[in-house]
């Protein structure tokens, strides 16, 4: 039975250029879906067959949706409304191999309730937007996946899992699960990859490999890898970045704006091998024929990029965004990440009182995607777990959980996400914890959205 949780008389705003005011736009209470849950099972995903996640993975999962999304299947988001519409879909994972060399491929589904099933056939990669959207994630690995979607009735959202490599046979636990759909009404585009791609760099560089946009309003494909915006009238979007890559030494990620680097948007993180998922994300205020690309930064060649997703969508009437400017730590025991942040520019109605603490000032009770990408590090040499968590006025936000067991040698990509409504004067921050004291947080987002 799925849980509802509406706000009564919440009304979403359109944007206008920069931010604030705005009238309530056509229909109401824009259609949401949300999905937490956190749990640890095992599987045993076969080579090249694609295993749908939920619910043979999980016994139980409270879905919290509006009027128009309904929870009909464990683990899976249904649109029952009748005209089509389009949606933002973010996902996350935590996924963990025992046997330590095994390859799992992650995708986020689309289809139809009983047309489109799942049908576990061999080497065929599940459509999402009209492109396969598979991220290659290995080892001790958290995964990200995000896209937008047009759904008509009785269409769905859900996610599948399925081992790259025989490993006699692969044996894999999924420690944390959670999947997020927002419905859009302004601009928005999305790309994906079509062919892998690979360099030799050792500077900033626009992501190598072929993409191909698939759902656009507004935006169109200028070349690989960047979404150019069209419309008139200057407007500020959120952009989200998703790559997964093999790299033998240090990587960041990071979001190009007109050809330099968004402040705030570079994530490092160092896999050792891979390949390993990797995400962040920022804000961005776009003039007509304004671009955004996908760039990375090693400190060592033969960089190898396997997946790629990079989307950008019309922001609301308020939103801020926070990032990391220098290392902070993740506390032994649970507490709040003690690390040094700024404000991005690219903000309404939200403001910084203190460090990781993102506070609301708008005078209207609304409903906010909260987002947070960490990239972990262990300077002690030592595996740990690391654990880190969405906290609302200094109480968890139940759940909104990521779990990953990392070494030094990996710097680990941890992911969480979560529908939160804000009252005016509420606050979000981040905390975390680990089984060491060498441990820090080598790169650091935190975010509340609110789209048009």
């Amino acid at each position: 039975m799925s849980r509802r949780s509406r706000l009564p008389g919440y009304v979403s705003r359109a944007i206008v250029s920069g931010g604030g005011g705005g009238d309530p736009p056509p229909g109401g209470e824009r259609d949401w879906g949300y999905i937490p849950s956190s749990t640890s099972v095992s599987v045993t995903p076969q080579q090249d067959l694609w295993s749908l996640i939920p619910p043979s993975w999980f016994t139980v999962i409270t879905a919290y949706v509006s009027d128009k999304i309904a929870s009909l299947r464990t683990g899976r988001l249904t649109y029952v409304g009748n005209a089509p519409k389009v949606f933002l879909v973010l996902a996350t994972f935590r996924l963990y191999d025992s046997t330590g060399n095994s390859t799992t491929k992650i995708a986020v589904r689309q289809g139809g309730r009983t047309s489109k099933e799942l049908q576990g056939v061999s080497g065929s990669d599940p459509v999402f937007g009209g492109s396969t959207a598979c991220p290659l994630i290995v080892y001790e690995h958290t995964g990200a996946h995000h896209s937008i979607v047009q759904l008509s009735k009785n269409e769905f959202v859900d996610c599948v899992v399925a081992a790259t490599i025989d490993n006699d046979p692969p044996k894999v636990g999924l420690q944390a699960f959670g999947l997020v759909m927002v419905e859009l009404r302004g601009s928005y585009g999305v790309l994906q990859d079509l062919a892998d791609g690979s360099d030799t760099a050792t500077a900033w560089v626009k992501l190598p490999g072929t993409t191909a946009a698939y759902l656009l309003k507004d935006f169109t494909q200028g070349a690989d890898t960047r979404l150019t915006y069209g419309g008139s009238v200057t407007r500020r979007f959120r952009v989200d970045l998703l790559a997964s890559s093999t790299v033998g030494n240090y990587v960041a990620l990071g979001v190009y704006k007109d050809g330099t680097l968004v402040t705030g948007s570079d994530m490092p993180y160092n896999t050792s091998s891979g390949p390993y998922s990797k995400r962040t994300h920022c804000f961005v205020e776009l003039a007509q024929n304004s671009y955004v690309e996908g760039w990375w930064y090693a400190t060592s060649g033969g960089k190898y990029r396997y997946g790629l997703i990079m989307s950008a969508v019309e922001l609301g009437e308020d939103y801020g965004r926070l990032y990391l400017t220098a290392l902070g730590s993740i506390p032994f025991s649970t507490g709040i990440l003690t690390c040094t942040t700024a404000l991005d520019s690219v903000v309404n109605n939200f403001s910084m009182p203190s460090n990781n603490r993102l506070q609301y000032g708008g005078a209207v009770t609304k409903r906010f995607l909260i987002s947070a990408d960490v990239a972990t590090y262990d300077s002690t040499a030592s595996y740990h777990t690391y654990h880190v968590q969405l906290y609302k006025n200094g109480s968890p936000i139940t759940p909104s959980t990521d779990v990953i067991a990392a070494s030094s040698q990996r710097r680990a990509s941890l992911h969480t996400q979560a529908m939160v409504e804000l009252a005016p004067g509420d606050y979000v921050e981040v905390w975390g914890s680990s089984g060491g004291s060498g441990s820090q947080a080598l790169g650091y987002v935190l975010s509340a959205s609110e789209f048009a």
